[in-house]
């Protein structure tokens, strides 16, 4: 027998496994739920999720995999996956995803690229997408700020925007629903906090949300959230997007960027990749800057937040590198979210599916519940977002003293939700006097007039809007 025959064999298995892997997609494309207007025949809806697949088509980039890595892999991954391992479900989801977004964003032509369509209110995944009259995905405001409230503008990804969770249930509701529960400045009616998380948006687009979109509503502060696909994963997809669609880069820093990397329309993603890496921190650098500095001139505060995906908490660490050195250098307060997945040794409650990284709505509750406790304990963080003049700290030989009977003394941020709920007090309410950390922060004015050392209001040294001021309490 020839070597060619005695591999013939071999040669019909492979045959045999891509067919029944092939008839398996077909399968599953035809049962997968679409879009309305989506081929409704099983050869029509093959051809379509194949060229979902495709990176590039023509010269220009297939949204497939811009919009965000919503799902670790791309669909032709997950698919992959699902049928090496079973994980029916993961698959599902990822397709089911790509119906839904079909008609929940429309292309603006523009810098932005793409934002979500106003007045929806579709299901996707296990949750649903409600978005207002305009395109936030949050519950309906007017473009004025309302007299006597302070207004916060959240600008991020699909991680803010909440996608997989249910209305009212992501981190940016809840904790806008507790600030004004327990209203920790007295002197406001209450918060609106503001939705313009995108999925898929990169820290470029950001730019561009807090210049004009963000804007227009007129914010005090804007809470600008990195997450990894901001910082490594895909973070200049948007750059490449505009080279290849031959749309205006609007910034003199990216056109200079652009050129300095020769980077050039039909680049492969592995090219662009490449050839942008070594700008990443210098972009992340200009892009902060920039953000920092338009605020500024519209009199608004800026705080960064650090947001974990619900995976290993060891491998996204190496993404934030350099990232705390970053904003100090710049000068804004950046908050630290990324071990609120620590120890956690099942995700699957945590996330919208076993094949995601977005978490669920008790994903979202414990953010919430990290954030709260973060926040508190930032004074110029905590000031920038409740619009307090100070925070008083209580000094450190007076903390046992200022405890109630009972009270338990805490060890740091990350026993800090345990022993407010073991205490009967919310972990929001501002370490009421029977829970104090050891660092002796108290969160607010309101809390100092609950204590027995009042401090009055706006004194010499701390004009009212200045900022905050740290200061002890007098014996």
């Amino acid at each position: 027998m020839s070597g060619s025959q005695r591999r013939t064999p071999s040669f019909f298995a492979a045959v045999a496994i891509n067919l029944t892997i092939l008839a398996a997609v077909a399968t599953a494309a035809a049962l997968v739920p679409g879009d309305p207007d989506e081929p409704r025949t099983i050869h029509d809806r093959l051809i379509m999720k194949f060229n979902d697949m495709r990176q590039v088509s023509g010269g220009r980039v297939a949204t497939e995999g811009y919009y965000e890595d919503l799902f670790q892999h791309s669909t032709r991954a997950v698919a992959v996956s699902a049928l090496v391992s079973g994980n029916w479900a993961a698959k599902w989801n990822a397709w089911e995803f790509t119906a839904i977004r079909r008609s929940t964003t429309r292309r603006t032509g523009d810098y932005l690229h793409f934002e979500l369509v106003p007045k929806l209110d579709v299901e996707e995944l296990d949750g649903r997408l409600v978005t207002n009259s305009f395109g936030l995905a949050d519950r309906e405001y007017t473009r004025e700020r309302r007299p006597g409230f302070r207004r916060v503008a959240f600008i991020g990804d699909s991680m803010t925007r909440g996608l997989g969770s249910t209305p009212g249930a992501n981190y940016e509701s809840l904790l806008e629903d507790a600030l004004n529960a327990r209203q920790p400045n007295p002197e406001l009616d209450g918060y609106e906090l503001l939705n313009f998380g995108v999925e898929g948006y990169r820290l470029t687009q950001m730019v561009e949300v807090v210049r004009t979109k963000a804007a227009a509503f007129s914010p005090d502060c804007y809470v600008v959230v990195l997450t990894d696909l901001s910082l490594t994963r895909k973070w200049a997809d948007h750059i490449w997007q505009l080279v290849n669609d031959g749309v205006d880069l609007r910034y003199d820093f990216l056109r200079d960027l652009v050129k300095r990397a020769r980077l050039r329309i039909g680049d492969d993603p592995i090219t662009m990749e490449t050839k942008l890496a070594p700008y990443r921190m210098e972009t992340l650098r200009w892009a902060l800057r920039t953000i920092r500095d338009s605020a500024a001139e519209q009199r608004a505060d800026v705080v960064v937040l650090l947001m974990p995906v619900v995976s290993d908490p060891v491998a996204q660490a190496a993404a934030f590198q350099g990232v705390h050195q970053l904003t100090a250098d710049l000068g804004l307060p950046a908050i630290d979210l990324l071990d609120t997945f620590v120890g956690i040794e099942d995700f699957i409650p945590y996330k919208t599916s076993p094949g995601d990284i977005h978490p669920s709505n008790l994903g979202h509750r414990r953010l919430f519940e990290r954030l709260v406790v973060r926040w508190e304990n930032d004074s110029r963080a905590w000031h920038d977002l409740t619009g307090l003049d100070d925070v008083i700290r209580v000094p450190q030989d007076e903390v046992s003293s200022r405890r109630s009977p009972g009270a338990v003394v805490l060890q740091g941020a990350a026993d800090r939700d345990e022993a407010c709920r073991i205490e009967g007090a919310a972990c929001f309410d501002f370490c009421r006097l029977n829970c104090v950390n050891t660092h002796g922060w108290r969160g607010s004015r309101r809390l100092a007039s609950r204590s027995h050392r009042r401090r009055p209001k706006n004194q010499a040294g701390s004009p009212k809007g200045s900022g905050s001021s740290v200061r002890d309490v007098p014996s």
